[in-house]
């Protein structure tokens, strides 16, 4: 072997270490939509089933190689209004569920006293135990619930759509 074919052959060697050690950052986002029917005063919870590999699948396409998954927020949005007096006002919680019937659901945050008008948006401070329940879906088979659970004053029929925005930090090689 000549001293060029040398040289090449550690220079490609090197670059080869440092790609191992490179990685890239996505961001996406899991929606869920949930038909909400409250009778005014008594507690709801509407559950949807999240398939991250159906709703989310430039991060599912990476889930063998994950560095650090971080939850950036969570919003949600009254996208539909079935039936709802004027002025009605409701509350709740956002929670996120394995589908391991002993685990509890982790709370992603709680909400009080919003309208229930079209286009109503609030955003939901987040808590460290959610990302648990993602980060394991991510690990898994990609399956996980949303849950929401709350009153409204008087009778209700709407849809919330709710988002979880996200970042996936992954290996490229």
């Amino acid at each position: 072997m000549n001293r060029n074919s040398l040289v090449a052959r550690a220079a490609l060697l090197s670059g080869l270490v440092v790609l191992a050690g490179c990685s890239k950052e996505i961001d996406f986002s899991v929606p869920a939509t949930l038909t909400v029917n409250s009778t005014g005063g008594v507690l709801y919870s509407v559950v949807q089933q999240i398939n991250l590999a159906d709703d989310a699948p430039d991060a599912w396409s990476h889930k063998d190689k994950v560095k650090d998954l971080s939850l950036v927020e969570v919003e949600g949005t009254i996208v539909g209004i079935i039936s709802s007096a004027t002025g009605n006002t409701g509350g709740g919680t956002v929670w996120l569920r394995t589908d391991a019937p002993t685990t509890p659901d982790v709370a992603l945050g709680t909400y009080a006293n919003q309208p229930i008008v079209l286009g109503q948006s609030l955003t939901i401070a987040l808590t460290s135990g959610a990302l648990d329940i993602i980060n394991n879906a991510l690990k898994g088979d990609g399956k996980f619930k949303i849950v929401a659970t709350g009153t409204t004053v008087q009778n209700a029929n709407f849809q919330v759509k709710f988002t979880l925005h996200m970042k996936l930090n992954y290996k490229i090689i």
